[in-house]
């Protein structure tokens, strides 16, 4: 907690009282909280304030997860796959990292990040919490994928003016 002779930055006080930021920036504003600003421009409210609000005020359910569009991960692995990836290494071939599968999928690391947020793209976490894929998951999506996909406009175009 950044406490610095009995100030908290918003987000402290936030986390104290179980509110969200922006819920503290309008009760500071309303009078609620002593408050000075940083030179920067910054609001700074007393820690005592606070604390008391934090006793007077009733207890609060947890906040809800940040809304990331994340699907919750649920492990599929086997128990021979979960041996796996606990020995997993960098130079170890049977899981591909996220870069490893952006190469084989032709995409984007930050997409395949993305597609494995939406659940399209199942993946494991190692023990050190990197997403790792499976190979073969991966080269079947990325077979559909040019399967799926159309010719491209230009090389049809170029077959074309050659005939």
């Amino acid at each position: 907690m950044a406490e610095s002779r009995g100030w908290l930055t918003p987000g402290d006080a936030a986390r104290l009282l179980g509110v969200d930021q922006r819920t503290v920036r309008r009760q500071a504003d309303r009078g609620r909280f002593r408050v000075v600003r940083t030179l920067g421009g910054h609001r700074r409210l007393h820690a005592g304030d606070v604390a008391a609000a934090a006793v007077e005020q009733p207890a609060r359910k947890p906040p809800a997860p940040a809304r990331s569009g994340a699907v919750p991960h649920e492990s599929t692995a086997t128990e021979a796959e979960r041996a796996s990836l606990a020995a997993w290494t960098d130079a170890d071939t049977s899981w591909l990292t996220t870069a490893q599968a952006a190469d084989v999928l032709g995409l984007s690391q930050p997409y395949v990040t993305q597609l494995s947020n939406a659940g399209r793209l199942p993946y494991e976490l190692s023990p050190t919490g990197r997403r790792l894929y499976r190979p073969g998951q991966v080269r079947v999506i990325a077979q559909a994928r040019r399967l799926r996909s159309p010719p491209r406009p230009d090389d049809a175009g170029a077959d074309a003016a050659r005939g």
